[in-house]
């Protein structure tokens, strides 16, 4: 086994039991979680088996050397993560809107209320 092997393996294996940890915490939501467990996984075959599974993904990107042939994948891998982050942040951002809007009501309506409430004990006490 050559040493970036197992040093992948050691990382892919690190993803993996963090993954879990952050499940047993509930600090990763399910999607999150299949997510990364995928990719520790995915990172686990790739380097316990390179010469099984990178091959065929050469041959799809149309790549003549090893090298090339990785760096693309490797590169069409963190694009394809970048765009999720990109969505995950459009989307948080148009949550956290709703979240103080929805915020903003109830404000106004516990101080609407907090009011009519100041209004009738004078009302009382007479």
């Amino acid at each position: 086994m050559e040493p970036y092997s197992l040093v992948g393996i050691v990382f892919a294996l690190a993803i993996v039991l963090i993954d879990f940890y952050l499940l047993r915490k509930r600090r990763i939501g399910g999607r999150g979680f299949v997510l990364w467990l995928a990719i520790g996984v995915g990172m686990g075959i790739v380097f316990i088996a390179p010469t099984i599974v990178l091959p065929p993904i050469i041959r799809l990107l149309g790549a003549e050397y090893w090298l090339s042939g990785i760096t693309t994948a490797a590169f069409m891998f963190f694009l394809a993560m970048t765009f999720y982050l990109y969505v995950m942040t459009f989307y948080f951002h148009s949550r956290i809107s709703e979240l103080h809007d929805m915020l903003m009501k109830l404000t106004m309506e516990f101080s609407v209320r907090k009011y009519a409430e100041e209004q009738e004990e004078p009302k009382k006490a007479d």
